[in-house]
């Protein structure tokens, strides 16, 4: 959990942070890219909402797995050749759903696989990772900008490390029963 955590907060707060320069190097103009990065908020707030209906109802290691994987969706839509403004909107939508609920699945599922009353200790620890992914990820982002010109290397690492980040979700398996 604190690995897919970990590699979800570099590289969606690295995109968010740095959402404006990337869509306007995508061809997107910088209104509209402002415009775009208010959509990824609101579908960030809907992310939140969304994914904790549906790992209450469904398997929420697959839910979570999901959701942190399906942002390699996006990221491969914004590296597309022919890319259209509809692509970009709801590759923005779908980074901005995913990003939004990197934080509610780690809290979820520490409490499920580390018990409540271990919850504590647990979660502090991934509040670590959590910032030491926030913090890194634009610095990240800027020294890829700063050594290649472009954030196209950023957005080919991303597409991989959703995909792992979510298969690490998908592969804890069933919930304990006992702590």
């Amino acid at each position: 959990i604190g690995t897919a955590t970990l590699i979800t907060m570099v590289l969606t707060v690295a995109v968010l942070v740095h959402q404006v320069p990337i869509l306007t190097e995508a061809g997107v103009s910088r209104t509209n890219a402002a415009y775009l990065a208010s959509m990824a908020g609101i579908a960030g707030i809907i992310g939140k909402l969304a994914t904790g209906y549906l790992m209450d109802r469904f398997d929420a290691g697959w839910v979570g797995g999901l959701t942190m994987a399906i942002a390699a969706v996006a990221f491969f839509l914004l590296l597309a050749p022919s890319k259209t403004p509809v692509m970009i909107v709801i590759a923005m939508i779908i980074i901005g759903y995913s990003s939004g609920c990197k934080l509610q699945i780690c809290a979820y599922l520490t409490g499920k696989y580390g018990g409540m009353r271990n919850f504590g200790k647990i979660f502090g620890f991934m509040a670590s990772l959590i910032a030491l992914g926030g913090g890194l990820g634009p610095v990240l982002a800027g020294a890829i900008h700063d050594a290649y010109g472009s954030y196209t290397p950023l957005i080919v690492a991303s597409i991989p490390g959703s995909l792992i980040a979510g298969l690490l979700i998908v592969g804890l398996g069933p919930f304990p029963t006992e702590f």
